[in-house]
This record gives C-alpha cells, structure tokens and sequence, in this order.
C-alpha cells in the first residue's frame, strides 16, 4: 500500500497542477455581474467588436497580471508605454475608464472572463451566459469646484461641467457619443462671466457588418491613423477588408484651438495597412490641410509593429512635413519579456519642431513646444520587475540631446507595493543638465488606502535644486484627496494642493468634484 501511495499521489499531483486551478462558483458570479454592469456597454465576449475589443480569450492572449493592472488603472498602463495598451488606444480612439475595482473585483472579472474559451463555448461547468442584447443610454456628470488664489492676491473660484451622453442600438451597430465643458468663475469677473464652452466630442458612428470589421463615424471626433491625430468635424471610414488588408479615409475640418485668421480650412487623409496574422503589421499614411484656398500642411508617415516572438515587441513610426521637406519625427521602442514578471524596454525619438505642425486641435492635451528652430533627441531605457500582483520595482533612464538648449540626463527608480491594503510608492529621481534648473533631485512619496465606501490619498513630490533656483532650494507639492462612493450612480472627491515652486512663492487650491452615472435599457 505504500509504494502504491508512493506511486500514486505523485502522479495525482501532476494531474491537478495540469488540469490547473478553476475559478470558483461565487467568485465568477460575481464576475458577471460586474461585467454586466461596468463593461457590458463597451465590450461583448464572443460577438464582435463594439466601442472596445471583443474579449472572447482574452485571458489567454493576455497574463493575469496584465489584465489586472489594465482594469485597475488602464491610463496608468498607456502613461508607461506599454504597447499592447496604446495600441488598443490607437485602434479604438477611446480610453478605457478606471471604476474603481478592488482587487477582489477585479479577479472576480478576470475569473468570469476565463470561463469562456476562443473557441466561443463557454465552460459547461460555469452556467452563466451573457444576457440577451438591449439598447442602452448612459449619461455623466462631472461637476468640479475650485478654488485658488493668484500672485497678485486675486481668488477665484472657476465652476467646470462636463457632461458625456453616449447610446447605442440593440445590434451595436450604431452609437452616439458626445461629451463637453462648460466653465464658469463664481467668484471673480475679472475673465468675463463664462470663460469657454467647448464642446470636445459629439459623433455618431456605425457599423454595417456584424463583426465590426467597417466603422463610419460623422461628427466631431478624433482621427487617430497614423501621421494623423486630428480632432475633427468631419466623416471618417475604418474598413478591414480582409484580416490582412485594411484602409482608413477621412477628410472635415479640423477643430483648432488657436485661432490663425484663416479661412476655408479643410483637413483630409488616408492611412492603408498589411497586417500579417498576430505577428506584423504596417502602415502608411497621408495627411493634407488646405487653409484659404491653398495647401497649408501635408505630411506623410510609416508606422511599424513587430511581434516576432512572444518576448519581443518592436514598434515605431517615421513622419514627414512634405512642404519643407524634413523629417518631424522618427520614434521607436523595443521590448523585451524575458520572463512574465520582467519587462526591458528601449527608445529612441528624434524630433524637429521646425517641420513640426504646430496649430493645437485638443487643448488640454497640448504640449509646451520648446521652439520652431529646436530638436532633440531622446534615448533611454527602463526595467520592471513585479515581485507579484502587488510590488514592482523599476528602473529608467533617459538622455536629452537638444540642438540648442544642450544635454540633459534623467534616471532613477521607482518602487510601488500594497501592504496591509494601502497602496503606496516612491520615486527617486535624478536631473542632470547644462542649465541651472536642469540640476536637481526628485523625489515623490502617494499613498491609497480604501475604506468601505472611501478612498484616501496622499501624495507628495520635492524636488532639490543643486543651487537655489530664484532663491528657492526645494520645490515642493503636497496633495491630499478624499473620495466617497455615496452610491453606484454618485461619488463624492475632495482634493486639496499646496505648493511652492521658483516661479510663484505658494499656492494653494481646493478642488471638489461630484460624478454621477446613469445607465439605462431601451
């Protein structure tokens, strides 16, 4: 009877750990009906693609841990680099939002997403289906409050509104999304009454195939395809003839925040792309704006992805003013994934701002751009490694060859963990160039805790100057924000700033902001 034990539970051994561990019962309930509730409206499992990508086995193209840190913080995962995510970002011209999931949650999702294969049959031994299609509208509210006051002593108190509706057929063939602000000062006349509307999207898009494989999208919306990432008041078409071959035409005028005194603006383009199964795609692109009656801009782009193995990525793009006939930029970056918890990654950019365009089409994400007759170059490279699904520890390293402002090196490293259910970093980094500002060390210290229904986060950052810039040694920001889910619908966020920094002597600026979502079957 022994060595038939001996013989035996080895051999059972190896029978579970092949067979693999199976969510259970409850926790992929619970999955479901998170689905159902957060995900449901963007996403199908088995049916085609809608405003995300369809998610039938997508835990087998995608790690455990990736998926977690996608669904907890997906504009965390684009902010880093990561390619999957900013491919998703460019294929969907849409940011996934963070809900807010614990961790629980979250692998309750990922559980529930497991139990269906791609093969499109779900686990038999998990009874739970995906309900019958509705059409549904959704509606959100951001309210935000603020309070600060200038140099000069002046308070203000601007009042800012956003409102996104968005709804969507029983089909998903069609959908209407729109989003805007409206801003306001309560306290001061000083800039007018109302500051600005800007209305940022409102489109309407279809799709006459099943599978989602054409897009047609009218209205105003962002055109991101290749050489072109254009804010828009046009038509826009995305056909994937073949899973091989697709193209993509557009054409409108383009929505510009800086006023240049032109007329007749008109803004159109193409990008074209041979993609080769799951492990090559590449495009060529074309971008030309004519403003009163004459060609104002024309650029051209490649734009390259590789996954020759499931530990290498590459991907990159060269772009071209056809007018002045330079290079605006050449970006590449290749990575590596030597293990499922290591990840190396390496870049290089090279950009001239002389032959950049430089009219802004979406002001809150424009840059500050350092000069029509400057270039730079940026290497770099950085390291993660996740301990587990809750510690990282990564290192980076970037060097910035401007033509005029001179060299400039930065590094450092940063360690992120969860320990007793407070979420927490710190960053230590190192600034090293030619100009006196550009000498200093940083470093930033955030913390998050959950409790029931709140969350609490405390966030600080101090930078060092080698020598006192504007008579000022340390720079520093303190942040502290208190969220409160009031109910599924409503969350309540307070956030308070204090900072001081060469260019103003303190500051201080109160924040309160309400969120309300609502979502209903037609």
């Amino acid at each position: 009877m022994i060595e038939l034990c001996k013989v035996f539970v080895p051999v059972l051994i190896i029978l579970t750990i092949a067979a693999g561990p199976r969510p259970a019962i409850a926790s992929v309930e619970k999955g479901r009906q998170i689905f159902e509730e957060k995900c449901l409206k963007c996403h199908t499992i088995g049916e085609g693609r809608m405003v995300g990508p369809d998610l039938l086995g997508v835990t087998e193209k995608r790690d455990r841990v990736w998926l977690k840190n996608w669904i907890a913080d997906p504009e965390k995962v684009i902010m880093s680099g990561d390619p999957v995510a900013n491919n998703l970002l460019k294929e969907f011209n849409i940011q996934m939002p963070a809900y807010g999931l614990s961790e629980a949650e979250i692998s309750s999702v990922i559980s529930y997403l497991e139990t269906f294969r791609a093969k499109k049959v779900p686990d038999v031994s998990v009874p739970f289906q995906i309900p019958k299609k509705k059409s549904e509208a959704g509606f959100i509210s951001r309210t935000y409050l603020q309070s600060y006051q200038d140099s000069r002593g002046n308070r203000y108190a601007p009042f800012y509104e956003q409102i996104e509706i968005d709804i969507r057929d029983r089909d998903r063939k069609w959908c209407f999304y729109s989003s805007g602000w409206v801003r306001a000062d309560l306290k001061s006349l000083s800039f007018q009454d109302r500051e600005m509307d800007e209305l940022t999207y409102a489109f309407l898009r279809f799709s006459p195939f099943a599978d989602r494989s054409m897009l047609v999208t009218a209205g105003r919306h962002l055109v991101f395809e290749g050489v072109a990432s254009e804010q828009t008041d046009g038509l826009s078409l995305r056909w994937e003839v073949t899973p091989r071959v697709g193209f993509a035409l557009y054409g409108g005028r383009p929505v510009e925040t800086e006023y240049d005194g032109k007329r007749g603006d008109l803004i159109y383009g193409s990008r074209v792309f041979y993609r080769h199964k799951k492990t090559a795609e590449a495009g060529l692109s074309f971008l030309r704006e004519d403003n009163s009656g004459s060609r104002y801009r024309e650029e051209y782009g490649v734009d390259l992805w590789l996954k020759p193995d499931r530990k290498i990525e590459f991907q990159g793009h060269s772009f071209f003013n056809n007018i002045t006939g330079g290079a605006i930029e050449h970006s590449y970056d290749l990575r590596f994934f030597p293990s499922t918890r290591l990840t190396v990654s390496g870049f290089l950019t090279r950009s001239n701002y002389t032959d950049a365009f430089w009219a802004r089409t979406l002001s809150a994400f424009s840059p500050d751009i350092l000069g029509k007759d400057e270039q730079i170059t940026k290497t770099g490279f950085s390291a993660e490694y996740r301990l587990d699904s809750k510690a990282s520890l990564s290192l980076q390293f970037t060097g910035y060859e401007y033509d005029k402002s001179g060299p400039a090196r930065y590094y450092g490293a940063h360690v992120e963990a969860e320990i007793y259910g407070v979420k927490s970093g710190l960053f230590v980094r190192r600034m090293e160039g030619d100009k006196e500002r550009l000498r200093y060390i940083e470093m930033r210290v955030y913390a998050q805790k959950k409790i029931k229904k709140a969350t609490v986060t405390i966030d600080t950052v101090n930078i060092h100057y080698d020598s006192p810039y504007n008579s000022l040694s340390n720079a520093y920001s303190l942040n502290a924000a208190l969220g409160y889910r009031i109910s599924n619908s409503l969350q309540l966020e307070a956030d308070i700033n204090h900072a001081k920094t060469p260019d103003f002597t303190a500051a201080t600026t109160a924040m309160l902001k309400l969120v309300y979502r609502l979502r209903r079957e037609l």
